[in-house]
């Protein structure tokens, strides 16, 4: 008995189209995974940057009470948000219009590093 090969009749697939196939599903789970990763870091930042929003805006509410209480112009602490904590500072320099400050909000890293937060918020003080 002899056997006869036939492409016609062959079944499954070769190797070049198995390794094909491999290479499209490695390249589109890898793609999926780099898209998860990337959001993952996206919503870290984007998570971050709201706990600065509030606690720029507390802190803005803490300096315009302090300085009609005590007249002072600078603040510093510390912020526990999302069991993270925050150490910030915040300075008022002056403008252009008398009694208008603008207000400058700063964070502080490990190595006691200042690092600005973009805000718009002015803070009048009214002098005596």
């Amino acid at each position: 008995m002899v056997l006869k090969y036939s492409d016609k009749n062959s079944n499954g697939f070769s190797l070049v189209e198995s390794l094909i196939a491999l290479v499209i599903i490695s390249l589109t789970i890898g793609s999926i995974f780099f898209a998860l990763q990337s959001n993952i870091f996206k919503s870290q930042k984007i998570r971050d940057r709201l706990s600065w929003q509030f606690i720029t805006n507390n802190a803005y509410s803490e300096l315009v009470l302090i300085n009609k209480l005590l007249d002072k112009e600078t603040l510093n602490g510390e912020n526990l948000v999302n069991k993270k904590k925050y150490r910030w500072l915040v300075e008022t320099m002056p403008t252009a219009i008398e009694n208008l400050h603008l207000f400058e909000f700063f964070t502080i890293d490990q190595n006691d590093k200042k690092k600005k937060v973009k805000t718009e918020y002015y803070v009048y003080f009214q002098t005596p």
